[in-house]
């Protein structure tokens, strides 16, 4: 479990599991959940949240409808009492509990997606119903403007970007300006590159890319792996563009 403070003091918390990495927004009693794991890393997830004393969450946000990303939403927002939000383009995914797989970004993760295709696998997950599911649009004020929380977590300043580019719906949430939780915008595993390697369009995820470097934000916590510097974004923006040009 890896913790990062912005100067206003909000804790992030990364809450890590085997398939994907989540992440806990906490200030002033306020606690949100951006991802919900696998199935067989819930008990992990609630032992990492009972460690920290969490029993009852705000709300949980989801950067996008892949099975490794909801497949313990429906359990958490019944659970621990919460609002899950979703980009709407993905809403009707979530609420039917069924995901669409992207297309490989190289030459083995392509032949991995043409598997996926034609098998499924992976392509469903428990349904989060009606009344739990609510639409999470770009710019949102999540304290003020979702949550209603008046007179609590005042200077919790969470916005949300669209960052289309690994699927048609996926956000990221921006903390106080200064750290990113990106979900699959980006990776940082031991490869070195940080392109992800599945998504649905290449031309989204450089421009999502440079939407993520106009926060201004230093850091960026990718679903995979560990934490991307301002430095290594921007520079392998000037990559990749580099070769989408030739």
């Amino acid at each position: 479990m890896k913790l990062w403070f912005t100067t206003k003091m909000t804790r992030i918390y990364r809450l890590e599991l085997s398939r994907c990495n989540c992440y806990l927004i906490t200030k002033d009693g306020c606690h949100i959940l951006v991802d919900t794991g696998v199935l067989i890393d819930r008990k992990r997830l609630v032992k990492q949240l009972d460690k920290l004393g969490i029993h009852k969450l705000d709300a949980i946000l989801i950067t996008h409808v892949h099975t490794d990303h909801v497949e313990n939403a429906e359990y958490f927002s019944k659970q621990y009492k919460a609002k899950v939000y979703v980009h709407p383009l993905e809403q009707e995914q979530l609420i039917n509990g069924r995901c669409i797989m992207p297309n490989g970004t190289g030459l083995w993760t392509k032949l991995i997606s043409g598997v996926l295709h034609k098998t499924k696998l992976y392509s469903s997950f428990t349904p989060v119903g009606n009344s739990e599911a609510y639409p999470l649009k770009e710019q949102k004020n999540i304290t003020y403007a979702t949550l209603k929380r008046k007179g609590e977590a005042k200077d919790l300043d969470l916005l949300v970007l669209e960052t289309k580019g690994h699927t048609t719906g996926s956000v990221s949430v921006i903390v106080d300006h200064e750290v990113a939780i990106v979900g699959d915008a980006m990776v940082h595993s031991l490869v070195g590159s940080i392109y992800p390697p599945f998504g649905e369009d290449d031309t989204e995820i450089l421009a999502s890319w440079r939407k993520l470097l106009n926060t201004k934000c230093k850091v960026y916590c990718p679903a995979h792996g560990r934490e991307v510097k301002r430095r290594l974004l921007w520079e392998s923006l000037s990559v990749y563009k580099q070769k989408a040009e030739k």
